[in-house]
């Protein structure tokens, strides 16, 4: 008997990270509404019923029952429902350590499969199933809808499309060191380019300038603590490295027209 070995399967499965940061089945209501905004993780979107509208700059993309959804990691994203939407939904991150970047963040535009009825009914069941292997059996469902949209963007691009080493390093460096006083200066620094340099780059593959991407990324983890965590407005800001709680409110309030206790309240009250 002769066995024959890929030895790069191995290391490339290793060093593949897929995560599941958030989830829920959710009927929204006229609350559920966010203007566009980086967001370091992917969305997805299993539609049941209802409409709703995704947003990003020009493009707007139709929500529709039949159908599931990715905002992809980077790409700034935003939504409202005409009236309700009921889904199932995702925040997932899939990253090649050896790149060092979400593997969606070079992806520009709103990605959509369809995936009928009863298929989500079943993904619904699993969901809220109390048994651990249906929830791996959904999660194993879940990855493979993620490498779909990942391997129907390479098929439309004719390959995938990469960033430069120097972005991908200079975007793990930033989502791992978020902070309101991280500056452009500490992240070229960081990946050995100087801020004029890195801030072209950004410009051209991203759309925004160093320092406006940080800020974004700050905004969408606060909304996030906000709506997922237990902090308070005080710990919140003192996590995310604001000198104190009102300058951090007063931010927060100027991006968003609310509040964070409003907000948190609001977006509770679904």
């Amino acid at each position: 008997m002769e066995i024959f070995r890929q030895p790069l399967f191995s290391h490339s499965h290793r060093d593949a990270e897929f995560k599941i940061l958030r989830d829920g089945f959710v009927v929204t209501d006229e609350t559920w509404k966010q203007n566009p905004l980086y967001a370091p993780y992917s969305r997805v979107y299993f539609v049941f019923e209802g409409s709703g509208m995704l947003i990003s700059g020009e493009e707007q993309m139709p929500l529709e029952p039949g159908y599931v959804y990715l905002a992809p990691c980077g790409t700034k994203c935003g939504f409202y429902g005409s009236d309700s939407v009921t889904k199932l939904f995702f925040h997932v991150t899939l990253s090649f350590l050896a790149e060092g970047s979400d593997a969606f963040e070079p992806i520009t535009h709103f990605l959509k499969l369809p995936c009928d009825v009863e298929k989500m009914e079943e993904l619904k069941q699993l969901y809220f199933s109390k048994e651990p292997f249906d929830h791996f059996r959904l999660s194993c469902y879940l990855r493979k809808t993620v490498c779909d949209f990942l391997l129907s963007t390479e098929q439309a691009l004719g390959g995938r499309r990469y960033f430069p080493k120097n972005l991908s390093d200079a975007l793990a460096f930033i989502r791992g060191n978020l902070h309101a006083k991280l500056t452009a200066t500490d992240v070229a620094k960081h990946v050995f380019c100087s801020v004029g340099t890195l801030n072209a780059i950004f410009r051209r593959e991203i759309g925004q300038s160093i320092s406006a991407y940080v800020d974004d990324l700050i905004m969408s983890e606060a909304q996030t603590m906000l709506l997922y965590s237990n902090y308070s407005v005080g710990e919140i800001s003192e996590r995310l490295g604001f000198c104190d709680q009102f300058y951090f409110s007063r931010c927060f309030t100027k991006r968003f027209s609310l509040s964070p206790q409003k907000f948190r309240k609001i977006q509770s009250a679904k």
